[in-house]
């Protein structure tokens, strides 16, 4: 859902470029006809405009993969019109971990613990066995019947096996430390993962606040050549190059948003 939402927002920022390359062009259409500008600067307001309508088509293409991606995992077909929820870029997932244990590290535990109990069956492999047996009932015979019962008492005691139980009690306490051994390993790499995730999340969000800052600063400048260039203050090369840094700096901060995302959800 993430990658979802990203190339989503990167759609939304390429629509957003076009229509303002498309803004620019009329603006600067009617600065030629004013005479405040060159005839020549049209040929490349109408490049900026292919360029531009170019990398919309790009992202839009990104974001129908994305979608159908996601339908695929989900098992479901999202409509055509359906939109990813803005809040996943704009605030992040919930940075909290969700409760709940973890079932990899349960499954490992069990395991552990049946292998236990198969070492301890094998411990007691040569122990005594005493089994007792009863019977009661009635017997005929020749038209006489009588009451019968019958008491039995009996006591094993293995002596030797050739060293297979003395194997197989290695062999399951071998098992018990691998198990061990696993399920450590398993808590200490979930234990990375969740710092790892905190890192990455803290780098993003610092991105997210330079990026943020640069917007603003792009949006500012562009502004400023807009109102120039209508009385032959700035060049059409300086609209295009504004119009550039700022479509980067959005680029900038959707990305970084999106990383923060991804981070977030690595803390589950």
């Amino acid at each position: 859902s993430v990658r979802w939402a990203r190339a989503d927002a990167l759609w939304t920022l390429s629509e957003q470029v076009a229509v303002a390359a498309e803004a620019r062009r009329q603006r600067m259409q009617a600065a030629i006809e004013e005479g405040a500008a060159r005839s020549a600067d049209r040929i490349a307001a109408d490049t900026d405009i292919g360029f531009a309508r170019l990398e919309s088509e790009r992202a839009r293409a990104t974001l129908e993969s994305a979608r159908e991606d996601l339908g695929y995992l989900a098992l479901l077909d999202l409509p055509e019109d359906a939109r990813p929820a803005d809040a996943v870029l704009e605030t992040g997932v919930p940075s909290s971990p969700a409760a709940g244990e973890d079932s990899g590290l349960r499954a490992l535990q069990e395991q552990q613990r049946a292998a236990q109990a198969s070492a301890r069956v094998h411990d007691h492999a040569f122990a005594p066995v005493i089994a007792a047996s009863a019977q009661a009932g009635v017997q005929g015979n020749m038209g006489n019947v009588f009451p019968l019962y019958r008491v039995g008492l009996s006591i094993s005691v293995p002596l030797w096996d050739g060293g297979a139980e003395a194997a197989n009690r290695g062999q399951a306490q071998a098992r018990v430390a691998q198990l061990a051994a696993a399920a450590t390993q398993h808590e200490r790499a979930r234990e990375q993962k969740k710092q790892r995730g905190a890192l990455i999340k803290a780098q993003a969000e610092r991105r997210i606040v330079l990026s943020q800052q640069l917007v603003q600063l792009c949006s500012t400048r562009l502004s400023q050549l807009e109102e120039a260039y209508p009385l032959g203050a700035a060049s059409f090369t300086d609209l295009v190059a504004a119009k550039s840094a700022l479509s980067r700096a959005q680029t900038e901060l959707v990305l970084a948003q999106a990383t923060r995302a991804e981070a977030s959800l690595e803390l589950y």
